[in-house]
């Protein structure tokens, strides 16, 4: 169960999630943690993306990050751009005993168009998004390249493209992966009414080859459809961040459900309040018949872009809505920038959160876990202690079988001379 930006999968039989770690690295270089919560004994550990893409346009470790199992990505972002000719590339790590051991580098076939832009794992299988890569027809449409793992080596044995390879179009924005099907977002895709309304591709594997399953495209004309994606089985949602249908930039998120090879559009997910520029569905996350979806930059309680959490829950055919705050939260923090879910543990990310001033000169960034098993359960803030360094934290978060994996985006400089950790406890 796999989400743009965030994962889903099963936890095992442990309690709840119990401390995150952050370290930060030189420079424009980032990092990201993954930490494993499966007693009071829980640790973590941070890990690092290869520093050679490192960039004068600037790389972000960590710009998207994904977990399965034993098998971990983290992605070296590059600013990217229609004109971007630096790569970024994707780190592979596996569960090794006690710790986490980097065996991999994912790199592009060519140069340039934001590899790493997001990434996503299932079992053997990778899918990294490249939003501006350049095709033939000479528009920088982007694509998605599948990565597989045979005898425990990594394979690059598809590049997905979209239909229209003419102009932006920004397909490999939103990937995500499970059990043979593939679904990868393009926001910028041109409505056939015109403007940049956004569409989503559905390729499965068979016999070895990808193949296009299905366009879906929005009902009405709902800009950046295809920003966020994620994909539980034969259950797809897609957000819309910016959809217009009843405020500029409020948001919506979108159910299909595949029967056969079609794929049908059974719900509409959305506040109960849609609000100019909320961004309803920036982040979303999809687990059995729980969705959870971020709504960053949504006023409210907390105050102007405080943002929230939705957690919407599937019975007897009808979805039920939940709207969760920050407890602690305050104007621009961004909380549910993102999200992810395991079974009843749900993780929210607030960008901007725990900051007095919000700059790129100010560290920044808190992690919240949602025990749903727990009657009346708030989000819980994980406490960040002696953080000094500037970076943008929880910008991406995943979490499966007990662990959770957090970035931290370097996007400033740095004088520090060594590395740090700050821990997170409850």
């Amino acid at each position: 169960m796999i989400a743009s930006g965030g994962t889903s999968g099963d936890r095992g039989d442990d309690s709840s999630l119990l401390a995150v770690a952050r370290r930060d690295l030189l420079h424009t270089m980032g990092a990201a943690t993954i930490f494993s919560g499966r007693s009071a004994a829980a640790k973590s550990e941070a890990v690092t993306a290869s520093s050679e893409s490192s960039s004068e346009n600037g790389a972000h470790v960590g710009g998207a990050v994904d977990l399965d199992g034993d098998t971990a990505l983290v992605s070296t972002r590059v600013v990217a751009g229609p004109t971007t000719t630096e790569s970024g590339t994707v780190a592979v790590y596996r569960a090794a005993g006690s710790g986490w051991k980097r065996t991999a580098t994912l790199t592009p076939e060519t140069t340039g168009g934001g590899f790493g832009d997001s990434v996503t794992v299932d079992g053997s299988t990778v899918v990294v998004g490249s939003g501006y890569h350049e095709h033939a027809a000479g528009g920088a449409a982007g694509s998605a390249t599948v990565f597989t793992r045979t005898a425990g080596t990594w394979d690059r044995t598809r590049t997905l493209t979209p239909t229209a390879t003419a102009g932006l179009v920004q397909f490999g924005a939103a990937v995500a992966v499970d059990d043979g099907t593939a679904v990868v977002g393009a926001p910028q895709a041109r409505h056939p009414e015109g403007g940049r309304t956004g569409s989503v591709d559905l390729f499965t594997l068979s016999n070895g080859t990808w193949n296009r399953e299905t366009t879906l495209v929005p009902v009405t004309e709902r800009e950046r459809f295809g920003h966020s994606v994620a994909l539980d089985s034969d259950v797809a949602i897609v957000g819309a961040r910016a959809d217009r249908s009843t405020v500029e930039d409020s948001g919506v998120v979108c159910v299909f459900r595949r029967s056969g090879h079609r794929w049908r559009r059974t719900a509409r997910l959305a506040p109960e309040r849609t609000g100019r520029d909320d961004r309803f569905g920036e982040a979303i996350a999809i687990d059995g018949s729980t969705v959870v979806v971020g709504a960053p930059s949504e006023t409210n309680a907390n105050g102007s872009n405080a943002g929230a959490a939705y957690v919407f829950t599937r019975a007897g055919g009808r979805w039920r809505r939940r709207k969760y705050l920050a407890p602690d939260g305050s104007s621009d923090e961004r909380f549910g920038t993102s999200v992810a879910v395991s079974d009843e543990t749900v993780v929210i990310g607030a960008e901007f959160g725990g900051r007095a001033e919000h700059t790129d000169q100010q560290p920044g960034g808190t992690i919240y876990v949602l025990d749903r098993r727990r009657s009346g359960a708030v989000p819980t803030a994980l406490d960040r202690r002696g953080q000094t360094t500037p970076t943008h934290l929880a910008t991406a978060v995943a979490t499966a079988d007990g662990s959770v994996l957090v970035n931290a985006d370097g996007r400033t400089h740095s004088t520090q001379t060594s590395d740090y950790m700050d821990v997170f406890e409850p």
